[in-house]
């Protein structure tokens, strides 16, 4: 249960780690900084590990980089209970994790989203966990801000059910203005139950502004709140438009005429403007690859990215995509987000794409845009893949956006490991670094060798475009000592 709270230092670190290195000012050429020393860090969700006697309260590992180590440096761990908060029993903090920059002092911050979090009586409410950089270290400076309706500015009162925090962004380095958008995909609007809503909160030197609550049923937002529809199960703060404030809420479970959980995007330019006009978009929109059809859930993950060359991109998930009668083989398009126009759309049976297509397969549960200097790339998460016909081991794909013939194929053999039944490898991808040195980052929490869960790192296995090639990291594999679902969540982010 939410409870107020001053904030509390110290952050417990792993035995015989190397130390922070502890920067002078929080001035950093890596956007995944959260200490401003030049390093990339990474933040790893174990939403089910127990803290003390509360099992599956949670916890997120900050693991600090070192030179040519993307987070391979001190691990440390974060609990509700280091942000002045309780740590409760299902509250499963770690679940949803984004990274970025709220107050703009050039060290990251990284944004908690705590779905499962009850406030008050209201069970699931949901609320965001706010924990800013510092030269000291993540949490060790400013003192963390909770997110939640009915404080801070933010419109609303906290309901049952509304799992608040189930999907967040942040703005990255290079915006102006700083700002985050949360996804409540189970709030009720009027009687339509678990209709959803979107919350806009701009943040003014590291503090809440004027936040905007919006569902389908608002002003200028097309279509219309029914219920089940979940919008807000994904968003992605994407320039849409040309905007640099543009948002994009995915609502997978949205009907299309008579087809079910079909799904929808919608790109809203300015969600600040009380007068604001937005765009539906779904498989039967003009320029798109692909049908509406049931249960494609169209809008299931989203990801945004700033490449240099033909401006912001948005990658959208399709876990549900049917490829012939292969049913939910899955699919992912790639849209130029200024016109919203496609630029690729991907699948297992995509002319020159490794592997084959499958029942099951799920490719594009997750996603994650990054880039290589101007040059977009795309890894895409297929936690139901049967790698060597071993039931949902697991797979990730990555893709170079501009030439999608160049393509690698990932699984657990790939770092030296074993494919088992049930791993689901690749349930959450991320980039992380610079956009010289890109890592791509796996977690596989289902993992069955490693019970506590698994994350895998390595340098882009796809071709770059940058002659001489940068130096790149090694291959990584990081662990728990207890709990389950670690890797179930990645903090990072690219320049």
């Amino acid at each position: 249960m939410l409870l107020a709270g001053a904030f509390v230092p110290g952050l417990a670190g792993a035995a015989g780690a190397q130390p922070i290195h502890r920067a002078a000012t929080c001035s950093s050429t890596s956007p995944s900084d959260f200490n401003g020393d030049g390093f990339t860090d990474v933040a790893v969700g174990e939403p089910g590990a127990n803290v003390g006697a509360a099992a599956q309260a949670g916890v997120v590992h900050v693991r600090y980089g070192v030179a040519g180590k993307t987070g391979g440096g001190e691990d440390t761990t974060v609990t509700q209970a280091d942000t002045g908060e309780t740590a409760e029993a299902g509250d499963r903090f770690g679940s949803v994790l984004a990274v970025g920059y709220v107050d703009g002092d050039g060290c990251a911050d990284l944004v908690v989203g705590v779905p499962d979090e009850d406030v008050g009586s209201a069970a699931d409410a949901g609320v965001v966990q706010v924990i800013y950089g510092s030269p000291d270290g993540l949490g060790r400076g400013e003192p963390s801000r909770v997110i939640r309706p009915g404080a801070d500015g933010v419109p609303g009162t906290a309901a049952a059910g509304d799992r608040f925090g189930a999907a967040v962004d942040v703005t990255g380095p290079g915006f102006v203005a700083h700002a985050m958008v949360v996804g409540a995909p189970g709030r009720d609007i009027g009687t339509a139950t678990d209709a959803g809503q979107v919350t806009y909160v701009p943040f003014v030197s590291g503090h809440p502004g004027t936040a905007a609550a919006i569902s389908q049923d608002s002003p200028g937002v097309a279509g219309a709140a029914e219920s089940g529809d979940h919008f807000g199960a994904a968003v992605a703060l994407s320039g849409v438009k040309g905007s640099s404030t543009g948002i994009a809420v995915g609502a997978p479970d949205e009907d299309i005429g008579t087809d079910q959980d079909a799904g929808s995007v919608t790109a809203i330019p300015d969600p600040a403007d009380a007068t604001m006009t937005s765009y539906a978009y779904n498989q039967d929109s003009a320029g798109f690859s692909g049908a509406v059809e049931p249960g494609d859930r169209f809008g299931a993950s989203l990801s945004s990215a700033f490449p240099s060359t033909d401006g912001p991109l948005l990658a959208i998930g399709v876990p549900g995509e049917d490829i012939g009668t292969i049913a939910d083989a899955g699919m992912v398009h790639v849209l130029l987000t200024k016109a919203f126009t496609e630029v690729a759309a991907l699948s297992q049976d995509t002319p020159e794409v490794l592997d084959q297509a499958e029942a099951g397969d799920r490719f594009g549960a997750v996603v994650a845009l990054g880039r290589e200097q101007a040059f977009a790339r795309l890894l895409v998460g297929i936690p139901g893949e049967d790698h060597g016909g071993v039931a949902d081991s697991g797979a990730v794909q990555e893709f170079s956006v501009g030439d999608p013939t160049e393509n690698a194929f990932i699984e657990q053999e790939t770092f030296g490991g074993v494919s088992e039944p049930g791993d689901h490898f690749g349930a959450a991808v991320a980039y992380a670094g610079s956009r010289y040195l890109p890592t791509m980052i796996i977690g596989v929490p289902d993992d069955r060798t490693e019970p506590a869960g698994v994350v895998y790192t390595a340098p882009s296995k796809v071709d770059g475009d940058v002659d001489p090639p940068p130096p790149t990291d090694p291959q990584q594999k990081w662990t728990a000592t207890d709990g389950t679902g670690y890797g179930a969540a990645i903090g990072a982010t690219v320049s």
